[in-house]
């Protein structure tokens, strides 16, 4: 592979990453935020605003890749022009993506649940009731950590699933 493919697909990547986090992050809090608090102008400005940046962003990213490469030259200061892959084979790969992801998203969402879990045992214990929206962001830091798991210990059955998706489709 050479070196402006690699950090194309790097580029790529990342802006797939970010489209995910606001996608399962930032809209469902939004969301939150407005059904909690009601909707006024400010509110929807600052959403509307927020969803053409990220929109942006997500194009630039994933669709100008090579130019952004080029324009930074990530490419220049290496020794040679090819990136050597050969020593892994898919199975290395897919591994090793399932644990970078996996790891990235219980770190990611670690401090969240720790924060609302300390929250909700100490309201308990004070007599007071949590709001929705705090159970709501304590329930899904618990799930993507819980995902971030699955795919940090089930990466073979992550493989053994797409080879099997692989095969269907050819």
């Amino acid at each position: 592979m050479k070196k402006q493919d690699f950090f194309i697909l790097i580029i790529k990547l990342f802006g797939l990453y970010s489209m995910i986090i606001v996608l399962f992050n930032i809209l469902p809090q939004n969301l939150n935020y407005i059904g909690s608090y009601g909707v006024d102008s400010t509110m929807i400005i600052i959403a509307i605003v927020m969803s053409i940046l990220t929109v942006g962003l997500f194009v630039l990213l994933l669709f100008y890749a090579p130019k952004i490469v080029s324009l930074l030259k990530l490419e220049k200061g290496f020794q040679s022009d090819i990136i050597d892959f050969k020593g892994l084979s898919e199975e290395s790969i897919i591994k090793i993506s399932s644990i970078v992801v996996g790891g990235i998203t219980v770190i990611d969402n670690l401090p969240s649940l720790i924060s609302y879990t300390l929250f909700a045992v100490s309201s308990s214990n004070s007599g007071q009731v949590m709001e929705a929206n705090e159970k709501f962001y304590w329930i899904a830091s618990l799930i993507q950590i819980l995902v971030g798991l699955i795919l940090v210990f089930n990466y073979k059955y992550l493989l053994k699933l797409l080879k099997k998706n692989c095969a269907q489709q050819q």
